[in-house]
C-alpha cells in the first residue's frame, strides 16, 4: 500500500470514530445526577427523603426523581430463568425524566412507585424468553421469594454502563440492597444551581458524586471543538482576504465608471455593485458572531473555571485548587449515563487525533514519482 493510501485510511478511520462518538453523545440525555451508595440501614425511607429534598429545592428542579440500580439480578417464570438482569428500581416521576418506548402495557406509575407495589416492566428479550408469543401482561415473574406482576414490556438495548445484558424496571423498595442510588433531574439552563442541587442532595442523602451530563458531553467534545474553531478561523481569514479583494475590484470598477457617467447615473450603478459586498459583509459578521459564541460556550457551561476577578492572581490560584480538590475525591461514583459518555469521549479523542494526523501527513508528504 502506498504511503498516501495509508494516510487516507488513517483519516477515514479517524472520521468514522469521530462520527460514531459524536452521534453517541447526541443520543445521551441532558440530566444532572447525584449518585450515592444506599444506607446500611435497610429501613431508610427514601421516598420521604425525596419529598424533603423536593421541598428544599423548590421550583428549581420540578422534575426530581430517585431510582436505585441492582446489577446481576435473576428473574424466573416457571422453570425458566433469566440472569444478568440490570434491575432499575424507580421512584415517582422517573418515567417523565427517563421516558422509554413501550411495546406493550404501561410503565410503573407514580402511585405504584410511592406504594411500592409488586409490579415489574420487562425488556422485550426477557419477556419473550419467559412467555414466547403469549401476552405477558398480567403474568407473574419471581424475584427470589417475591412475586411480581408484569405490567409492561419496554424496548431496551444494552448500554455501555450496564453490567447486565437485560433490564427490568420495578418500584423503589422492591429490592432492599441495591448497588447504587441516583437522584436525577433535567439539567437547568442556570448552571449556578448545580451547587444548590449538590448541597440539598448531600443534606438529604449523604455523601455522593455530582454528575452534570451536559458538562460531561461538552468536555467530551472539547478536542474536536478546538480543531473546528482553528479550522473555521483559517477559513474565515481566507474568506476575509477574498472579500477584501472583491471590494477592491468593485471600488475600482465604480471609479472607472465615474469617469464616463454623471452622478445621477453613477449612484444606481454604485449601489448595484456594492450591494453584494454589503450582504457578504453582513454574512461574514454573522459567521464571526456564531464562531465566537461557539468558542465561548464552554465558559458558560463551566463557570467554575473562571474566577469572578480575571485580574486577581489569587482568585485564579484559589479556583485552581478548588477544581483540583474536586477532581482528587477519593470516592467517585459512576452512573451508566456517565460511563457511556466517557466511552464516546474516548472514541472522539482517538478519532480526532487520527483525523488530524492523517490530514497533516497528507498535507506534508512528499510527492512520489511514478517509475516508468
Amino acid at each position: 500500500m502506498r504511503r498516501g493510501r495509508r494516510f487516507s485510511v488513517m483519516l477515514l478511520a479517524g472520521l468514522i470514530l469521530l462520527g460514531a462518538g459524536l452521534a453517541g453523545l447526541l443520543s445521551e440525555s441532558g440530566l444532572v445526577q447525584y449518585a450515592f451508595l444506599p444506607s446500611r440501614d435497610q429501613e431508610t425511607d427514601y421516598l420521604s427523603l425525596l419529598k424533603d429534598c423536593r421541598s428544599a429545592m423548590g421550583e428549581s428542579f420540578p422534575l426530581l426523581t430517585l431510582h436505585a440500580q441492582k446489577n446481576q439480578v435473576t428473574l424466573s417464570a416457571g422453570d425458566l430463568t433469566q440472569s444478568e438482569i440490570c434491575l432499575y428500581l424507580t421512584g415517582p416521576s422517573w418515567n417523565e425524566v427517563n421516558p422509554r418506548r413501550l411495546l406493550a402495557g404501561r410503565p410503573v406509575s407514580n402511585a405504584e412507585a410511592e406504594r411500592g407495589d409488586q409490579v415489574i416492566v420487562l425488556d422485550q428479550e426477557t419477556a419473550f424468553r419467559f412467555f414466547g408469543e403469549e401476552d405477558p401482561i398480567g403474568k407473574t415473574v419471581s424475584l427470589g421469594d417475591t412475586k411480581l406482576e408484569v405490567i409492561g414490556v419496554a424496548v431496551h438495548s444494552r448500554r455501555i454502563g450496564e453490567t447486565g445484558s437485560r433490564a427490568a424496571w420495578a418500584p423503589l423498595g422492591t429490592v432492599k440492597d441495591p448497588d447504587l442510588m441516583v437522584l436525577s433531574a433535567p439539567a437547568c439552563s442556570d448552571s449556578s444551581l448545580l451547587s444548590s442541587f449538590r448541597t440539598h442532595a448531600e443534606e438529604s442523602f449523604g455523601t455522593g458524586t455530582l454528575i452534570s451530563l451536559p458538562k460531561e458531553k461538552t468536555a467530551a467534545a472539547m478536542l474536536p471543538r478546538i480543531a473546528a474553531i482553528v479550522f473555521a478561523l483559517m477559513l474565515l481569514k481566507r474568506w476575509i482576504t477574498w472579500l477584501t479583494g472583491f471590494l477592491r475590484r468593485k471600488v475600482n470598477l465604480v471609479r472607472e465608471e465615474s469617469r464616463r457617467r454623471y452622478a445621477a447615473r453613477l449612484i444606481p450603478f454604485a449601489l448595484a455593485q456594492f450591494l453584494p459586498v454589503v450582504l457578504l459583509l453582513a454574512l461574514t459578521i454573522g459567521a464571526g458572531y456564531l464562531l465566537a459564541a461557539f468558542a465561548m460556550e464552554p465558559i458558560r457551561i463551566f463557570p467554575e473555571y473562571v474566577p469572578e476577578s480575571l485580574g486577581n492572581f489569587a482568585a485564579w490560584g484559589s479556583r485552581f485548587w478548588d477544581l483540583t480538590a474536586a477532581a482528587a475525591s477519593p470516592v467517585s461514583l459512576k452512573t451508566p449515563e456517565l460511563a457511556e459518555i466517557q466511552f464516546y469521549s474516548g472514541l472522539i479523542r482517538w478519532g480526532t487525533v487520527l483525523a488530524l494526523l492523517g490530514i497533516a501527513l497528507l498535507h506534508f508528504r512528499k510527492p512520489t514519482i511514478e517509475q516508468p
